[in-house]
């Protein structure tokens, strides 16, 4: 039973760490002036900071529902594709 009650306090621990760890981290990403992006494997945003507004003028949301080549190619025009291929 010792064993058990330890292993719940331990976990409550853990929880409240990670949870202060991601409230750290999400304070850095809002407050960092430059866009931090992730995509996956076929190009497609999964992660956008919410400066991503203000340095393109398209808003989150939407944006992840789109492939960051159909985003790229509409704000800086064909040349973005030709100048990954090339």
């Amino acid at each position: 039973m010792a064993n058990g009650i330890a292993l719940c306090i331990e976990r409550k621990r853990s929880e409240e760490a990670l949870g202060a760890s991601e409230g750290k981290y999400r304070a850095v990403v809002e407050s960092i002036k430059e866009v931090i992006f992730q995509t996956d494997e076929f190009g497609n945003w999964t992660f956008l900071s919410p400066v991503w507004t203000a340095v393109t003028g398209f808003e989150v949301k939407p944006t992840l529902e789109r492939s960051s080549w159909n985003t790229s190619a509409k704000r800086n025009g064909s040349r973005t594709g030709a100048s990954f291929c090339n």
